[in-house]
This record gives C-alpha cells, structure tokens and sequence, in this order.
C-alpha cells in the first residue's frame, strides 16, 4: 500500500485497469532519481504491477471510492491531503516516509479493530507491508494457471512480478501455504486411488480445493 503513496492518478488506467510506475529505476530520466529518492520502489526492476482476483476487483473498487471524495486538486499525486492548511497537498511532501508509513498504519490498525479483520493467527493487525506477503503467499499458493499440474506460479514468475533482484528476497514473501501442500497431496492421493478409471485431475483437485475452502469458511465463522 504505501508504495501507491508516490503514485500518480495518471499512473491507474481505470478502464484498462492496469497500474504503472514508471521508470522505477531512472532508467530513462537518470536526473529525476535524486528529487524521488524516497519513493518506496523497493528495488523494483518491473513498472508493471499485475494484481490478480479478486483482490484487483476490491483495488479498483476502493479506489473509485477514494477518488469520489479525494480533495479537489491539480497534484499529480493519488494521495493527498484534506486538513485546512495543506489541503490538496501531496501527503508524500508533507512528512517523510517513516512518519507517513506510521499514519498509513494507525489507519489500518482503526479500520481493522471497527471491522474485526485483525489476524486470525496473532490478533495483531496487518500493516501496509503485509500487503506484500499477502501477494507473495497468494501468488505462489492459489492462482492457476490453466494447462499446469499445480497450483500456484514459480519461485522465478513471482520474482519477476514483485520486481525482487534476488530470489532470497522473493522466497521471503512467497512461502508455501500449508493448506495447499496438504490439498496437493490429497489431489495425488485421490488419482492414485481411481488410476485405471481415466479421472480427470483438474476435477479431483477442484473438489479438493472446494472442500479446503468450506473448511477454512467454517473454521472463520467459529
């Protein structure tokens, strides 16, 4: 999320839905990189960011209600302010990174405790940052790509999304969900148990995962 802090309403193409950040390296403008030194690229080497269902539908979403009462303003930045004196302000120039992630924060923090959204595992609230582990576990666990015999994208496909130079760094985002590990070997288990009879394993692994989901469904409603 706070890497959208920087972003520009120019960068969101609302009805190709897609979003950019350009030249996250400089690579073009060289001299532009001292003045967006604190822009929170994270390194990144892709200025493409791919969002994936249905957390792109929600981003889009939200953002057509944030722009409904965003301060009325020429700033080229998304996010700004709507105190009296610095309103329309970009808040990105108005505080430094620290300070603004801590804001971003404290409002995360506000809007789980009013929804009761905090983390099932620790009931500490996720941060800004856990938007970035959150990609990272459902990219590799849980999108499909249809034609492969798993769930799931490669170590080196999230690498690339998530704009990491290192795979190490991509490893520490993109963790094997334990829920998947298990779904994937009963899937196995289940066409072993039918081999001989031709099953179909996009059938058996889509009855798998249905159930995983009821389970995890019932596990949140107790």
């Amino acid at each position: 999320m706070s890497g959208f802090v920087g972003a520009s309403p120019s960068d969101i193409d609302i009805d190709a839905r897609t979003i950019r950040i350009e030249d996250p390296n400089f690579h073009r403008n060289p001299a532009a990189e001292k003045a967006a030194r604190k822009l929170p690229f994270k390194g990144r080497t892709l200025a493409t960011i791919v969002m994936f269902e249905p957390f792109k539908s929600m981003f889009f979403e939200s953002l057509a209600d944030y722009l409904d009462v965003r301060p009325t303003t020429d700033s080229d930045y998304l996010f700004v302010s709507n105190e009296r004196h610095t309103y329309g302000e970009p808040l990105l120039l108005l505080r430094n990174m620290n300070s603004l992630n801590r804001s971003l924060n404290r409002a995360l923090r506000k809007a789980q405790v009013d929804l009761g959204t905090m983390s099932p595992a620790t009931g500490a609230p996720y941060t800004s940052h856990s938007l970035r582990h959150f990609y990272g576990v459902w990219a590799r666990n849980f999108v499909y790509i249809p034609g492969r015999n798993q769930m799931g994208l490669t170590l080196s496909e999230i690498k690339l999304l998530m704009g990491h130079k290192d795979i190490r760094s991509t490893e520490k985002y993109a963790r094997l969900s334990e829920e998947t590990v298990i779904a994937e070997i009963e899937s196995a288990e289940r066409m072993k148990a039918l081999w001989g009879r031709n099953p179909n394993i996009d059938q058996i692994r889509s009855a798998v995962y249905a159930e995983l989901a009821y389970d995890l469904s019932e596990r949140i409603a107790a």
